[in-house]
């Protein structure tokens, strides 16, 4: 996932474009777009949300939610038809600022979650409250033990 300079993202930001610059601070911001399938996710997200990027086993980042809206032209600028195929629109936008480098095996965030052991995460999901409380504790303990 490839950070997107802020400037390229303001004609495209609904409302107050200096207070989501002052969300975002010196972080990198990435870009997240989802289709009408995912509106109701995609509704429930909100500013000071943690999201969690993982791949090759673990959870690899973390960032937090610093503004979401609803754009098929900012869609179709990061992710153009003729690049991408002819697509469903994925014009429900969140975005997010890096936060930093972690290192979660999956194995680790399962049991913090209650998820089976064996489960991988893919894609888009939005916990429920009593496990993403239980995820917030062990990003706590980490952060903790790191210092």
């Amino acid at each position: 996932m490839t950070a997107t300079p802020i400037d390229e993202l303001a004609p495209f930001v609904d409302g107050d474009m200096e207070a989501v610059r002052v969300r975002i601070g010196d972080r990198d911001v990435h870009v997240i777009g989802r289709t009408r399938r995912d509106a109701s996710k995609w509704s429930s997200i909100a500013n000071g949300d943690v999201v969690l990027f993982s791949g090759r086993g673990a959870v690899r980042r973390k960032g937090t939610v610093v503004h979401t809206m609803k754009s098929s032209a900012l869609s179709r600028a990061k992710w153009p038809p003729e690049e991408y195929g002819d697509h469903e629109v994925w014009d429900h936008i969140v975005l997010v600022a890096i936060d930093g480098e972690v290192e979660i095996p999956y194995a680790r965030l399962n049991e913090a979650s209650g998820d089976s052991p064996k489960y991988v995460p893919f894609g888009f999901r939005v916990m429920r409250a009593e496990q993403s409380a239980r995820v917030l504790s062990l990003l706590e303990e980490l952060t903790r033990s790191a210092h």
